[in-house]
Protein backbone atom coordinates (compact mmCIF):
# COMPACT_ATOMS: atom_id res chain seq x y z
CA UNK A 1 0.00 0.00 0.00
CA UNK A 2 1.13 3.62 -0.97
CA UNK A 3 1.13 5.32 2.67
CA UNK A 4 0.97 9.50 1.72
CA UNK A 5 2.34 11.71 4.26
CA UNK A 6 0.50 15.03 3.71
CA UNK A 7 2.25 18.28 4.53
CA UNK A 8 0.44 18.64 7.60
CA UNK A 9 2.17 15.96 9.42
CA UNK A 10 5.17 17.79 9.27
CA UNK A 11 5.69 19.84 12.03
CA UNK A 12 8.42 21.54 13.13
CA UNK A 13 7.70 21.81 16.53
CA UNK A 14 6.65 17.98 16.88
CA UNK A 15 9.37 16.61 14.42
CA UNK A 16 8.87 13.32 16.69
CA UNK A 17 5.16 12.59 14.99
CA UNK A 18 6.53 12.08 11.22
CA UNK A 19 9.30 10.43 12.77
CA UNK A 20 7.00 7.64 14.75
CA UNK A 21 4.98 7.61 11.29
CA UNK A 22 8.19 7.04 9.28
CA UNK A 23 9.44 4.42 11.83
CA UNK A 24 6.01 2.60 11.51
CA UNK A 25 6.05 2.49 7.31
CA UNK A 26 9.64 1.07 7.75
CA UNK A 27 8.42 -1.93 9.69
CA UNK A 28 5.76 -2.63 7.52
CA UNK A 29 5.04 -3.72 4.20
CA UNK A 30 3.82 -0.39 2.84
CA UNK A 31 5.87 2.10 0.44
CA UNK A 32 5.66 6.06 1.83
CA UNK A 33 5.26 8.96 -0.25
CA UNK A 34 5.60 13.05 0.63
CA UNK A 35 5.83 15.90 -1.17
CA UNK A 36 9.86 16.67 -0.75
CA UNK A 37 9.54 20.12 -2.47
CA UNK A 38 6.66 21.57 0.19
CA UNK A 39 7.85 24.55 2.68
CA UNK A 40 6.84 22.27 5.46
CA UNK A 41 8.66 19.13 4.46
CA UNK A 42 11.85 21.10 4.00
CA UNK A 43 11.77 23.15 7.24
CA UNK A 44 10.73 19.95 9.11
CA UNK A 45 13.93 18.48 7.30
CA UNK A 46 16.00 20.89 9.10
CA UNK A 47 14.72 19.81 12.57
CA UNK A 48 14.51 16.06 11.87
CA UNK A 49 18.34 15.31 11.32
CA UNK A 50 19.11 11.41 10.11
CA UNK A 51 15.54 11.04 10.25
CA UNK A 52 14.89 13.51 7.66
CA UNK A 53 17.65 11.97 5.28
CA UNK A 54 16.26 8.49 6.13
CA UNK A 55 12.65 9.52 5.32
CA UNK A 56 13.87 10.98 2.29
CA UNK A 57 16.25 7.72 1.02
CA UNK A 58 12.59 5.42 1.41
CA UNK A 59 10.85 8.36 -0.77
CA UNK A 60 13.14 7.99 -3.10
CA UNK A 61 13.10 4.58 -3.42
CA UNK A 62 9.07 3.89 -2.99
CA UNK A 63 8.90 6.44 -6.41
CA UNK A 64 10.79 3.53 -8.28
CA UNK A 65 8.46 0.83 -6.89
CA UNK A 66 5.55 2.67 -7.49
CA UNK A 67 6.70 3.66 -11.36
CA UNK A 68 7.15 0.28 -11.56
CA UNK A 69 3.30 -0.63 -10.24
CA UNK A 70 4.18 -2.55 -6.73
CA UNK A 71 0.88 -0.95 -5.48
CA UNK A 72 -2.25 1.05 -6.15
CA UNK A 73 -4.45 0.67 -2.98
CA UNK A 74 -3.63 4.09 -1.52
CA UNK A 75 -4.39 6.06 2.12
CA UNK A 76 -3.54 9.89 2.81
CA UNK A 77 -2.52 10.32 6.42
CA UNK A 78 -2.98 14.06 7.52
CA UNK A 79 -3.77 16.33 10.93
CA UNK A 80 -7.04 15.88 10.09
CA UNK A 81 -10.11 13.63 11.06
CA UNK A 82 -9.86 10.04 9.20
CA UNK A 83 -12.36 9.49 6.36
CA UNK A 84 -13.04 6.22 4.67
CA UNK A 85 -15.51 7.46 2.57
CA UNK A 86 -12.86 9.74 0.17
CA UNK A 87 -11.59 8.33 -2.87
CA UNK A 88 -8.54 7.47 -0.96
CA UNK A 89 -8.70 7.51 2.33
CA UNK A 90 -7.56 9.80 4.71
CA UNK A 91 -6.50 8.86 8.00
CA UNK A 92 -5.68 10.73 10.81
CA UNK A 93 -2.63 10.00 12.49
CA UNK A 94 -3.59 8.32 15.43
CA UNK A 95 -5.97 6.03 14.04
CA UNK A 96 -2.80 5.57 10.98
CA UNK A 97 -0.49 4.63 14.03
CA UNK A 98 -3.07 1.88 15.14
CA UNK A 99 -3.99 0.76 11.15
CA UNK A 100 -0.04 0.64 9.46
CA UNK A 101 1.65 -2.17 11.14
CA UNK A 102 -1.88 -4.25 10.53
CA UNK A 103 -0.55 -7.72 8.55
CA UNK A 104 -1.63 -8.14 5.41
CA UNK A 105 -4.46 -10.38 5.39
CA UNK A 106 -5.22 -13.86 2.99
CA UNK A 107 -8.19 -15.66 3.45
CA UNK A 108 -8.61 -18.73 1.85
CA UNK A 109 -10.53 -22.01 2.74
CA UNK A 110 -7.28 -24.63 4.02
CA UNK A 111 -4.81 -22.38 4.94
CA UNK A 112 -1.68 -25.45 4.78
CA UNK A 113 -3.12 -27.25 1.32
CA UNK A 114 -3.67 -23.44 -0.29
CA UNK A 115 -0.70 -21.72 0.97
CA UNK A 116 1.07 -24.51 -0.07
CA UNK A 117 -0.19 -24.65 -3.69
CA UNK A 118 0.34 -20.93 -4.50
CA UNK A 119 3.64 -21.09 -3.13
CA UNK A 120 4.88 -23.97 -5.12
CA UNK A 121 3.38 -22.69 -8.46
CA UNK A 122 5.10 -19.32 -8.22
CA UNK A 123 8.79 -18.97 -8.95
CA UNK A 124 11.29 -18.78 -6.69
CA UNK A 125 11.44 -14.62 -6.62
CA UNK A 126 7.29 -14.22 -6.16
CA UNK A 127 7.39 -17.37 -3.86
CA UNK A 128 10.26 -16.07 -1.59
CA UNK A 129 8.69 -12.65 -1.70
CA UNK A 130 5.97 -13.87 0.10
CA UNK A 131 8.07 -15.88 2.29
CA UNK A 132 9.72 -13.19 3.71
CA UNK A 133 6.11 -11.05 3.99
CA UNK A 134 5.19 -13.64 5.97
CA UNK A 135 8.17 -14.13 8.31
CA UNK A 136 8.49 -10.56 8.91
CA UNK A 137 4.79 -10.82 10.05
CA UNK A 138 3.91 -8.47 7.18
CA UNK A 139 1.31 -11.22 5.80
CA UNK A 140 -0.71 -13.89 7.23
CA UNK A 141 -3.00 -16.33 5.90
CA UNK A 142 -6.48 -16.77 7.58
CA UNK A 143 -8.07 -20.14 7.46
CA UNK A 144 -11.41 -20.53 6.50
CA UNK A 145 -11.99 -24.18 7.21
CA UNK A 146 -14.35 -24.85 4.12
CA UNK A 147 -16.57 -22.52 1.98
CA UNK A 148 -19.01 -21.72 4.63
CA UNK A 149 -16.35 -20.35 7.09
CA UNK A 150 -14.54 -18.45 4.41
CA UNK A 151 -17.81 -16.45 3.53
CA UNK A 152 -18.50 -15.93 7.58
CA UNK A 153 -14.97 -14.98 7.76
CA UNK A 154 -14.45 -12.46 5.02
CA UNK A 155 -17.75 -10.69 6.08
CA UNK A 156 -16.93 -10.05 9.79
CA UNK A 157 -13.09 -8.85 8.59
CA UNK A 158 -15.09 -6.32 6.13
CA UNK A 159 -17.93 -5.56 8.37
CA UNK A 160 -16.01 -5.00 11.52
CA UNK A 161 -12.58 -4.47 10.82
CA UNK A 162 -11.27 -0.52 9.99
CA UNK A 163 -10.14 -0.14 6.52
CA UNK A 164 -10.17 -4.33 5.93
CA UNK A 165 -10.41 -3.81 1.62
CA UNK A 166 -7.32 -2.08 1.35
CA UNK A 167 -5.22 -5.15 3.13
CA UNK A 168 -6.99 -8.06 2.42
CA UNK A 169 -7.92 -10.75 -0.42
CA UNK A 170 -9.09 -13.84 -0.79
CA UNK A 171 -8.57 -16.93 -2.99
CA UNK A 172 -11.24 -19.93 -3.21
CA UNK A 173 -12.22 -23.14 -5.16
CA UNK A 174 -14.53 -22.46 -8.33
CA UNK A 175 -16.17 -26.11 -6.83
CA UNK A 176 -18.25 -26.39 -10.42
CA UNK A 177 -18.76 -29.79 -12.19
CA UNK A 178 -18.19 -28.12 -15.75
CA UNK A 179 -16.08 -25.08 -17.13
CA UNK A 180 -18.28 -21.59 -16.66
CA UNK A 181 -20.48 -23.14 -13.91
CA UNK A 182 -18.99 -23.07 -10.28
CA UNK A 183 -20.91 -23.94 -7.24
CA UNK A 184 -23.79 -21.29 -5.86
CA UNK A 185 -21.72 -21.48 -2.45
CA UNK A 186 -18.38 -19.88 -4.55
CA UNK A 187 -20.66 -17.45 -6.43
CA UNK A 188 -22.33 -16.28 -3.06
CA UNK A 189 -18.50 -15.50 -1.86
CA UNK A 190 -17.48 -13.49 -4.90
CA UNK A 191 -20.56 -11.63 -4.59
CA UNK A 192 -19.90 -10.88 -0.93
CA UNK A 193 -16.29 -9.69 -1.76
CA UNK A 194 -17.94 -7.75 -4.52
CA UNK A 195 -20.32 -6.32 -1.88
CA UNK A 196 -17.24 -5.30 0.37
CA UNK A 197 -15.21 -3.98 -2.48
CA UNK A 198 -12.72 -7.01 -1.02
CA UNK A 199 -10.12 -7.97 -3.32
CA UNK A 200 -10.35 -11.74 -4.35
CA UNK A 201 -9.47 -14.14 -7.21
CA UNK A 202 -11.88 -17.36 -7.93
CA UNK A 203 -10.14 -20.24 -9.45
CA UNK A 204 -11.24 -20.80 -12.84
CA UNK A 205 -10.97 -24.65 -11.92
CA UNK A 206 -12.73 -26.81 -9.72
CA UNK A 207 -10.26 -27.01 -6.96
CA UNK A 208 -6.88 -26.35 -6.02
CA UNK A 209 -6.11 -30.41 -6.56
CA UNK A 210 -6.98 -29.50 -10.44
CA UNK A 211 -3.89 -27.75 -10.25
CA UNK A 212 -1.33 -30.66 -9.92
CA UNK A 213 0.07 -31.71 -12.74
CA UNK A 214 0.02 -35.21 -14.40
CA UNK A 215 4.22 -35.24 -13.00
CA UNK A 216 2.94 -34.06 -9.28
CA UNK A 217 0.50 -37.19 -9.80
CA UNK A 218 3.07 -39.75 -10.39
CA UNK A 219 5.31 -37.56 -7.55
CA UNK A 220 2.53 -38.20 -4.71
CA UNK A 221 2.07 -41.80 -5.77
CA UNK A 222 5.45 -42.37 -5.00
CA UNK A 223 4.57 -41.11 -1.35
CA UNK A 224 2.13 -44.10 -1.02
CA UNK A 225 3.36 -47.94 0.45
CA UNK A 226 3.52 -50.10 -2.97
CA UNK A 227 0.09 -51.16 -3.93
CA UNK A 228 -1.57 -47.59 -3.65
CA UNK A 229 1.36 -45.74 -5.76
CA UNK A 230 0.61 -49.17 -8.36
CA UNK A 231 -3.27 -48.35 -8.56
CA UNK A 232 -2.20 -44.49 -8.85
CA UNK A 233 0.01 -45.38 -11.83
CA UNK A 234 -3.03 -47.88 -13.39
CA UNK A 235 -5.51 -44.43 -12.92
CA UNK A 236 -2.97 -41.91 -14.65
CA UNK A 237 -4.04 -44.06 -18.05
CA UNK A 238 -7.41 -43.32 -17.75
CA UNK A 239 -7.04 -39.75 -16.34
CA UNK A 240 -4.90 -38.43 -19.50
CA UNK A 241 -7.38 -39.49 -21.44
CA UNK A 242 -9.66 -37.21 -20.07
CA UNK A 243 -9.99 -33.81 -22.13
CA UNK A 244 -8.11 -30.41 -20.53
CA UNK A 245 -11.70 -29.44 -19.39
CA UNK A 246 -12.65 -32.54 -17.64
CA UNK A 247 -9.45 -32.78 -15.70
CA UNK A 248 -10.09 -29.46 -14.63
CA UNK A 249 -13.37 -30.07 -13.42
CA UNK A 250 -12.77 -33.52 -12.23
CA UNK A 251 -13.21 -34.64 -8.40
CA UNK A 252 -9.48 -35.53 -7.43
CA UNK A 253 -10.85 -36.36 -3.81
CA UNK A 254 -13.64 -38.32 -4.52
CA UNK A 255 -13.85 -39.14 -8.19
CA UNK A 256 -17.11 -39.00 -10.01
CA UNK A 257 -18.59 -41.42 -7.30
CA UNK A 258 -18.63 -38.62 -4.94
CA UNK A 259 -20.30 -36.21 -7.06
CA UNK A 260 -23.50 -38.62 -6.61
CA UNK A 261 -26.11 -38.23 -9.48
CA UNK A 262 -24.43 -35.08 -10.66
CA UNK A 263 -21.74 -37.25 -12.10
CA UNK A 264 -20.15 -35.44 -15.35
CA UNK A 265 -20.29 -38.11 -17.92
CA UNK A 266 -16.40 -39.17 -19.50
CA UNK A 267 -17.09 -40.28 -23.15
CA UNK A 268 -13.03 -41.16 -24.08
CA UNK A 269 -12.98 -43.82 -21.31
CA UNK A 270 -14.49 -47.04 -21.06
CA UNK A 271 -16.27 -48.74 -18.27
CA UNK A 272 -13.05 -50.61 -16.68
CA UNK A 273 -11.00 -47.22 -17.03
CA UNK A 274 -14.10 -45.42 -15.47
CA UNK A 275 -13.94 -47.98 -12.11
CA UNK A 276 -10.12 -47.26 -12.03
CA UNK A 277 -10.85 -43.41 -11.20
CA UNK A 278 -14.63 -43.50 -10.05
CA UNK A 279 -13.15 -42.95 -6.37
CA UNK A 280 -10.46 -40.15 -6.96
CA UNK A 281 -7.34 -40.07 -5.58
CA UNK A 282 -7.63 -39.53 -2.07
CA UNK A 283 -8.47 -37.34 0.25
CA UNK A 284 -4.93 -36.10 0.82
CA UNK A 285 -3.80 -35.61 -3.08
CA UNK A 286 -3.23 -31.93 -2.42
CA UNK A 287 -0.70 -32.66 -0.19
CA UNK A 288 1.63 -32.79 -3.05
CA UNK A 289 2.19 -29.06 -2.74
CA UNK A 290 4.64 -29.30 0.07
CA UNK A 291 6.49 -32.06 -1.18
CA UNK A 292 10.18 -30.97 -1.62
CA UNK A 293 10.71 -32.18 -5.32
CA UNK A 294 6.98 -30.93 -6.35
CA UNK A 295 9.19 -28.15 -8.38
CA UNK A 296 12.17 -30.30 -9.41
CA UNK A 297 10.32 -32.83 -10.91
CA UNK A 298 7.63 -30.69 -12.96
CA UNK A 299 7.58 -31.65 -16.64
CA UNK A 300 7.62 -27.83 -18.15
CA UNK A 301 4.92 -28.07 -20.59
CA UNK A 302 2.74 -29.95 -18.12
CA UNK A 303 3.53 -27.71 -15.40
CA UNK A 304 3.26 -24.18 -17.25
CA UNK A 305 -0.50 -24.51 -17.73
CA UNK A 306 -1.10 -24.65 -14.70
CA UNK A 307 1.47 -21.64 -13.67
CA UNK A 308 -0.38 -19.88 -15.84
CA UNK A 309 -3.54 -18.82 -13.69
CA UNK A 310 -1.30 -18.82 -10.54
CA UNK A 311 0.84 -16.07 -12.06
CA UNK A 312 -2.39 -13.78 -12.19
CA UNK A 313 -3.43 -14.34 -9.03
CA UNK A 314 -0.01 -13.13 -7.59
CA UNK A 315 0.14 -10.21 -10.38
CA UNK A 316 -3.17 -8.77 -8.67
CA UNK A 317 -1.60 -9.91 -5.13
CA UNK A 318 1.32 -7.97 -5.86
CA UNK A 319 -0.59 -4.70 -6.49
CA UNK A 320 -2.35 -4.39 -3.08
CA UNK A 321 0.02 -6.01 -0.75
Amino acid sequence: MIVVLAESVFLPDHPETAVELMTLIANSRHIVFANVDAPAFQEWLNSAGSFGARLQQMITASTKLIIGGAAQNKIIVHGGHTSWNDPTPTLSIADAKLYLPIPFKIFVENNDADKAFLLSLLDDVKRDHLLELQQKHWLMFIHGGGTGDLQKQIVSEAENTMGAYLRSFAYFDNDGLVPGQPSKKTVQIASECEKHRFHYHQLTRRAIENYIPISGLVLWASTKDSRRARHTRRQLTPFKKLSDDERDHFNMKAGPNGDGKSAVNYPNINEHELRLISKGFGQKVASVFQHADFRNKAIRQDFQRAVLEIEKLYARLRKII
